[in-house]
């Protein structure tokens, strides 16, 4: 289609209001055909006889008058049943091959399905008709209007939903509309809608609150096996503890009886059953006066240590008895599990061990004794299990054996030139810690993991059964750190009480190996004041 432009139309305007310019020699000084110049000029006539006052205004253009649309006698038919079809449908929401059945039924050879498509969305546009307008509210009584008003005016949330839900759906509103408004799922609204119409205004009240006997009783049947769970040993389910967690009792919960449980669906049970645990804190005290320089001290080997250094904080686990032993435990609200003050074991543990900072893994072994020749020992056996290392760094509290002669002349010993180059191993320095100080002792914090596992709530039946318990606990616990590798600190395994990070507001040291527990923890300055130290 060829588009004329302003320029020739108003070339063609002036030549119509000059009129002395024949019509085919004004097409051919234009460039256009002549009926096209037959119909400019037809336009400009009726400008002239209907708008005499624009025909010399150029951006006047005669109104377009758009045709009246007319429609078939089939679409006419369709619009004059569709109210009726739609009023007559049963389906849960208004369906186009559903109408288009039933109105097929009606008129065998009316629109086609496309035609119908077409004509049945643009009526449901124009006159916004709900997909749920099927199911809307069609009649209240006197009655129910004056109860619905009455609802909707108090100030009761609840009730003026209702009421305007109903008063909505009798007025057209849409399901969709409604539920924005009230911030509520279509299915509420509907819902709302539907009890009205089975029951009217008695039901949209609120019925009271009915427990479920069948889910109740459910509830207890499950408390009940937990609680059966709990009253076994977490051991016998193949987990290396001696005191359950909510996660474990759930996993046996699900392998005995083959039935979901998580986590915090066992946690809930049981704390509606009255179960819980109880928790304790405990704070230790360092009385060396020049704790701060040795702590700084230790910090700064840490934030310099290279990349051939190794960085290990050393103590001694126990000695302990193997007995029934007491701890925190899953237990029903006034009950007091009972451990006798006087029994007989059967036997002691000494454990020494050494957890290594930058890998997080624990080196370990068992003594009959605490004293240089095992600390002697533990030397050789780090020295010889981190050969390509060049500088091991051993922290230790100040206990007489980590600082005796015999120990210091060894370490000067495995440090000598001639030693290193025969044995190939790397440099030993000591970083000692501040005097009374476990509470700082990283390794602490492992231990006190490891007791709230495995020593807590035991009762082992021999000194063999509870050295396999721990030592599975440290080959699980390398294990881990091997597979999701983590210097010693944000990343804590198990139950230990803090992050195993040097820091003076660690209490690493918590009431599980602690035999007297004080209040407050000082440490002593060099200028001979006493400062408050956070236990953490």
């Amino acid at each position: 289609m060829i588009v004329t432009s302003s320029e020739k139309i108003n070339k063609i305007r002036d030549a119509f209001i000059a009129g002395n310019i024949p019509q085919n020699k004004l097409s051919r000084a234009l460039g256009l055909e002549r009926k096209t110049v037959r119909k400019y000029f037809y336009e400009f006539r009726l400008i002239q006889k209907l708008y005499p006052e624009k025909m010399t205004d150029y951006n006047f253009r005669l109104p377009k008058v758009l045709p009246e649309k007319k429609f078939s006698d089939k679409r006419i038919e369709l619009i004059r049943l569709l109210p009726a079809l739609v009023d007559k449908f049963t389906g849960p929401r208004l369906r186009r091959d559903g109408l288009w059945h039933d109105y097929k039924l009606i008129c065998p050879d009316g629109l086609s399905v496309q035609q119908f498509d077409r004509y049945y969305l643009a009526w449901r546009r124009e006159h916004a008709v709900c997909v749920y307008a099927h199911r809307r509210v069609r009649t209240i009584s006197d009655d129910e209007f004056a109860v619905l008003t009455a609802w909707r005016n108090s100030g009761d949330f609840y009730l003026w939903k209702r009421a305007t839900v109903v008063l909505g759906s009798y007025n057209g509103r849409s399901v969709t509309e409604m539920a924005v408004q009230l911030e509520v799922i279509e299915g509420t609204v509907k819902r709302y809608i539907r009890n009205f119409c089975a029951a009217g205004t008695a039901g949209l009240k609120i019925a009271p609150y009915t427990v479920n006997a069948a889910r109740l009783a459910e509830v207890k049947r499950k408390q009940v096996l937990l609680v059966e769970i709990l009253h076994q040993s977490p051991q016998l389910h193949g987990f290396n503890r001696a005191a359950w967690k909510y996660e474990d009792m759930a996993k046996a919960f699900v392998t005995l009886h083959g039935e979901p449980m998580s986590r915090s669906a066992a946690r809930d049970l049981m704390v509606k059953a009255g179960y819980g645990f109880n928790k304790s804190r405990a704070v230790l005290t360092s009385p060396d006066t020049h704790f701060r320089e040795k702590l700084d001290h230790l910090k700064h080997v840490l934030s310099h240590l290279g990349a051939n250094e190794k960085f290990f904080s050393v103590d001694e686990f126990g000695h302990f008895g193997v007995k029934m032993v007491g701890g925190r435990s899953i237990v029903k609200n006034g009950e007091t599990v009972n451990i006798p003050e006087l029994q007989k074991s059967k036997g002691f543990l000494i454990m020494t061990a050494a957890l290594e900072l930058s890998t997080n893994q624990v080196t370990h072994f068992y003594s009959r004794t605490k004293d240089t020749q095992e600390m002697i020992k533990l030397l050789l056996l780090l020295s010889e299990n981190y050969r390509d290392q060049q500088k091991l760094y051993i922290s230790w509290d100040a206990v007489s054996w980590h600082c005796s002669k015999i120990l210091k002349q060894k370490i000067a010993d495995m440090n000598s030139e001639a030693y290193r180059e025969e044995h190939h191993t790397p440099a030993i320095e000591l970083v000692p810690l501040p005097t009374s100080s476990q509470f700082l002792n990283v390794i602490e914090s492992v231990f006190s993991g490891l007791a709230k596992a495995v020593i807590h709530n035991s009762n082992y039946e021999s000194v063999e059964a509870c050295m396999a318990a721990i030592d599975r606990h440290f080959k699980e616990r390398n294990a881990y750190f091997q597979l999701n590798p983590k210097k010693a600190g944000k990343m804590i395994w198990g139950e230990e009480v803090v992050p195993p990070v040097f820091s003076d507001s660690n209490n690493c040291k918590s009431n599980t190996r602690a035999s007297k527990i004080k209040k407050e923890t000082y440490y002593g300055r060099a200028d001979g004041t006493d400062q408050a130290l956070s236990a953490g």
